[in-house]
């Protein structure tokens, strides 16, 4: 797959991607950026369409609004994002609309900066960035 895509943007300028996954089996490409979206990217015969679809959730804090980091599980059901909001979301793909917010975890004081699943998909990592005292 080889594609130029054009999203993860604010209007004047134009905003990082800050975490890229290729689903498990090669359907999608799930991207996170500086303007507080995930992007879905669908594989249309080994090219990505231009048309993602975007899911909308975190939050925006006094350190601006970014969606941090993203996993897929194994089984292609749950996509997890970890943002700069200190939370964690968690995306049915298998929904009929996985735009729609399947729940959020909290529990982090500070941004979320990596996320993943255990390999039977049931269980999932987060860490966060934290200063010491």
């Amino acid at each position: 797959m080889l594609a130029e895509l054009h999203g993860h943007q604010q209007k004047p300028l134009p905003l990082g991607i800050s975490a890229a996954r290729l689903d498990p089996r090669g359907h999608f490409l799930a991207t996170t950026g500086e303007d507080a979206t995930v992007r879905l990217w669908p594989d249309r015969n080994g090219v990505l369409s231009p048309n993602a679809q975007v899911l909308v959730g975190h939050e925006e804090t006094e350190l601006g609004v970014s969606v941090k980091s993203l996993d897929i599980s194994p089984q292609e059901r749950w996509l997890v994002t970890g943002g700069a909001d200190g939370t964690i979301r968690l995306w049915d793909l298998t929904a009929a609309n996985p735009g729609l917010l399947t729940a959020g975890l909290l529990g982090h004081k500070r941004e979320v900066t990596a996320t993943q699943f255990f390999d039977d998909g049931r269980q999932l990592v987060s860490t966060k960035s934290e200063s010491w005292p």
